[in-house]
């Protein structure tokens, strides 16, 4: 295929997490493949601007405008009129503020991408039917279901499941030293937890919390990570539920939980783990990222059952799978693994070679500059890629 001038838009201000490193990652994959990519972030850098620092390590060019769903960005319309891109490829939500600062422009091909199952409103759904999109990428086979009951033309969805950095997240990454921060050293090595998300609501740090009480009585031994930034401000809310729970259950669990904040070297945490939690109750979730790079590392991981995880982490076959909002199920199935370890060595092998083999990043920009060449060569359908990539 002959290279690509591509736009890649997102309404984040930093490569933090979730849908700013799956476009940086795919950035990286396409220009991997030759392609010429600019990145667009929102607003303004931090002082030590990592995001710029990640853009660069991918090979692509980055460009700060203020997007704004609702008001339109002179900057972006004057990018895209003198660019001259063969394909804009837009996340979250940032289809909307493309379409309101360049109307009346004659636009290349619009790739829309998805990263949530959340229900699409109306509005939503005339703006993604706008003429310029020719294909829809989702991260998996749910919320392309959601996206087909939203009346979104099946054959311009194509499926294709979200990366990790195979430099990062691999089964050779040593957590020894992120162990020793919060373990005791002396043997038998005491059970290490954890749930690394930001410390939002839908990511139920509270079922992680009761379920983290009643694995403490079981094990009393173990150790819990709560690693992430704390957007919302409920730390303090739930270091009490920690204390609280404690008292409950008459175990030290305020003693026993670390929330450590964000940290950066999340292959090392990760790589530190007995098993990886995602607890998360939104039904709204796309595919869980924290899951994803776990199982990239080999770790024993328990999920809920909420948006895509299913085809990502399949009970007794790549880990745990329970029914969201319930501490019991997700604390048995804690325990069984912390109990077995054969059989919890045995899920994370299975799921690091799911990860191999279906989310390596060369994969899925493979998929995506093959959605590109058919709607650039006429063909807008992209069941094909969809199929391949399931």
């Amino acid at each position: 295929m002959q290279p690509l001038k591509i736009l890649q838009l997102a309404d984040h201000s930093e490569v933090l997490s979730g849908g700013a490193v799956q476009m940086v990652l795919l950035a990286r994959g396409l220009r991997e493949r030759g392609h010429d990519v600019t990145c667009v972030f929102n607003s303004e850098s931090s002082p030590h601007d990592h995001t710029l620092q990640q853009v660069l390590k991918a090979g692509a060019r980055l460009v700060r405008l203020p997007l704004d769903k609702k008001e339109p960005c002179g900057g972006l319309r004057a990018l895209v009129e003198r660019e001259r891109f063969d394909v804009i490829h837009t996340h979250r939500a940032t289809y909307k503020a493309l379409f309101h600062s360049c109307r009346g422009l004659a636009l290349p091909p619009v790739v829309v991408n998805r990263g949530q199952s959340r229900p699409l409103r109306e509005a939503e759904v005339r703006k993604m039917l706008h003429p310029a999109v020719r294909a829809h990428v989702v991260v998996a086979s749910h919320v392309r279901e959601v996206l087909v009951q939203a009346g979104i033309p099946a054959e311009r969805i194509a499926v294709i499941y979200g990366s990790y950095d195979p430099d990062r997240f691999h089964a050779a990454v040593d957590g020894r030293a992120v162990r020793a921060e919060f373990v005791p050293e002396e043997p038998p090595p005491a059970p290490l937890v954890g749930l690394v998300a930001k410390l939002s609501h839908y990511k139920s740090h509270d079922v992680f919390l009761e379920a983290a009480a009643q694995v403490l009585k079981a094990e009393p031994r173990a150790h819990f990570l709560a690693v992430g930034p704390d957007p919302d401000a409920t730390r303090a809310a739930l270091e009490q539920l920690a204390r609280d729970l404690g008292r409950r259950h008459a175990v030290p669990l305020a003693e026993r939980v670390h929330f450590t904040g964000p940290r950066e070297d999340i292959p090392q945490v990760l790589a530190a783990l007995d098993v990886s939690v995602s607890a998360s109750a939104s039904a709204w979730e796309g595919l869980s990222g924290v899951m994803r790079e776990s199982l990239a590392l080999g770790r024993p991981v328990v999920c809920t059952d909420v948006g895509g995880n299913r085809e990502l982490v399949r009970d007794g076959e790549t880990g745990r799978l329970v029914l969201p909002g319930d501490p019991a199920a997700l604390a048995a199935a804690i325990l069984d693994l912390l109990r077995d370890p054969a059989a919890a060595r045995r899920l994370g092998e299975n799921g690091r070679r799911l990860a191999e083999a279906t989310f390596s990043n060369a994969a899925r920009a493979a998929a995506v500059e093959a959605v590109y060449q058919r709607i650039l060569s006429g063909n807008g359908a992209a069941g094909a890629a969809s199929r391949a990539a399931e």
